[in-house]
Parts: C-alpha cells; sequence; structure tokens
C-alpha cells in the first residue's frame, strides 16, 4: 500500500513539475472559460425610407413619392326597404367602407309618390320629399329605391328625382332593379319581371339624356350569381346579399367613372368574395309577415 503512495505522489510530481499540463486541466473543467462581451457592430441604418448602408457608404439621397390626393366623398343612400336590409341586420352596413354617409331608408318607400304603410308601422316621406326638404350637402346621391311603382309611373317618378337632385349640386347614382320573377310584368304570364321594364326605362332615359349627370350602377347585373343573396321573393337581400350591396355600393362610388359620369358597374367577384359575420335581422318576423312586399 505504502508503496502505490509513493508511486502516485512520484507521478504527479512529474506532471507537475514538467509542463502543469494536469492542473492546467482540473483548472479548465472546474472554471468555465469568461465569455467575451460581443462588440458593437459598425453598421448603421439610415431611417429615410430609401438608404440602407455601412457607415463608409456614400449618402443617398432619398427619393421623393407624390402621394396622390384623395378627395373624400360624403354620400347621401336613399330608398326603400331593399336598401333598409343595411341598418336592419346588425352587420348590414360593415361593408359600407371608403366614404361617410347618410343612410336614409324606410320600408315601401316611393320615389315621387305618397308611399304605402312600412313595416315598421310608419309611412315614410316620398323620396322627392325629403330631398326638397333637405338642407344638408352631400357629393353624391345614391338611389337604391322605387321598386313600390308601377310600369305606368317608375318614368315620371324618376324624372322629379332627377329634376330636384340636379338642384343639390351633386352627382347622382342610380341603382337599377333586381329583375325578380316574384313580381311579373304585366301580361307576362310570369315569364318577365316588372323590373326588367323598369330597367328598361333607365336606359332609354339615359339613351335620351334624361337623367342628367346620373350614373346608372347595374345592381342586376353584378348580383346575377348571387343565387344565395336574397329572400324567397328573389329581391330583397338576406345578411350576405346585403354585404355584397353595400360592397358594391362601394366599389361604385370609388370608381372614377362614377364622378365623372357614365353607366358604369364595378365587375362582379362572385359571392365567395363577400364575407362577414353573419347577421341577425333584428325586425320582428312576424311584423314582416304582415307586410310581405315590403
Amino acid at each position: 500500500m505504502a508503496s502505490l503512495v509513493v508511486l502516485l505522489t512520484v507521478v504527479a510530481a512529474y506532471l507537475y513539475i514538467e509542463d502543469g499540463r494536469a492542473a492546467n486541466l482540473i483548472h479548465a473543467v472546474a472554471q468555465p472559460e469568461k465569455l467575451e462581451e460581443p462588440q458593437e457592430a459598425s453598421t448603421s441604418v439610415s431611417m429615410s425610407p430609401t438608404t440602407v448602408g455601412l457607415t463608409s457608404a456614400p449618402e443617398v439621397a432619398p427619393t421623393t413619392t407624390a402621394v396622390p390626393v384623395i378627395t373624400p366623398i360624403n354620400a347621401l343612400l336613399i330608398g326603400d326597404s331593399i336598401l333598409a336590409e343595411l341598418r336592419w341586420f346588425e352587420q348590414g352596413i360593415v361593408s359600407l367602407q371608403g366614404f361617410t354617409y347618410t343612410l336614409n331608408a324606410e320600408s315601401c318607400r316611393r320615389i315621387g309618390r305618397d308611399s304605402c304603410g312600412g313595416r315598421e308601422d310608419r309611412t315614410a316621406e316620398s323620396v322627392v320629399t325629403v330631398l326638397n326638404n333637405m338642407t344638408q350637402s352631400f357629393d353624391v346621391i345614391v338611389l337604391l329605391g322605387g321598386y313600390h311603382a308601377n310600369t305606368d309611373t317608375i318614368h315620371d317618378e324618376i324624372a322629379a328625382f332627377v329634376e330636384v337632385a340636379s338642384t343639390m349640386a351633386a352627382k347622382v347614382v342610380i341603382v337599377n332593379y333586381k329583375e325578380s320573377l316574384a313580381y311579373p310584368a304585366p301580361g307576362s304570364d310570369g315569364t318577365r319581371s316588372m323590373y326588367t321594364d323598369f330597367n328598361e326605362t333607365l336606359r332609354t332615359m339615359e339613351a335620351e339624356a334624361a337623367l342628367g349627370n346620373a350614373t346608372i350602377a347595374d345592381w342586376n347585373l353584378f348580383s346575377k350569381e348571387g343565387s344565395t343573396w336574397f329572400r324567397s321573393d328573389a329581391m330583397h337581400p338576406n345578411i350576405v346579399g346585403t354585404l355584397a350591396m353595400g360592397w358594391f355600393i362601394s366599389a361604385t362610388l370609388r370608381d372614377p367613372v362614377t364622378v365623372c359620369g357614365g353607366s358604369h358597374s364595378p365587375r362582379h367577384h362572385g359571392p365567395e368574395r363577400i364575407q362577414g359575420r353573419q347577421g341577425t335581422d333584428t325586425f320582428d318576423a312576424r311584423r314582416r309577415a304582415n307586410y310581405p312586399h315590403a
């Protein structure tokens, strides 16, 4: 045993005396090497929108981009129960974007004649009466109404609207009619919608320059593929159709053709592009039964 102790002592002394490698190895394991703090990088980033470089790089002059001036649009949206769906659904107005507006929509409202009794237990003033009493100014007046006219009165009602709107120094957009066969034209045996006649009246008036500066927005064409957008009458929109209608109005008002005049409609994007949270019609369904055409 004594011999073993002596041998180990001799070996340890030899290693220590020779080069201290054993001592260094023990120290390295017991004491981890100290990490140096990272040195600060010698690069700088300019906050200019176009310049990013090293400190030694030559200066680059920032570019100047002209920002187009966007004129805000203040619109009056006026109409009947079709347009009123925007306020009857809890989420109805979410797709009205890009402009400020006043929404004046009432059930059973007529354009230029006395209105009928609406689903909210009141009789609305006609569109012409509202405009004659209007003191607020607007950049654009959007008419989405006239479904309670008939083929004998629609021309004169539109003409009365155009006459009073032309005095308000505003551009005018007339949204045309959804050609639902639930409301057949007289003598058509159910094969032609009454609103097809209404749309033909609009086109004739436009061709005869009887619409002034009005633009016809073709809602009937835009919604042609949206068979799931409407209630059972194929005319009043459900929540999906209401969101589509709001998008359609917004896109129409954003298009320069609208503010310059001439018929125009936004390109149809299909119901898959119209998204929004499901809404609930806040009007009592039992009252709706009392006003099936509201």
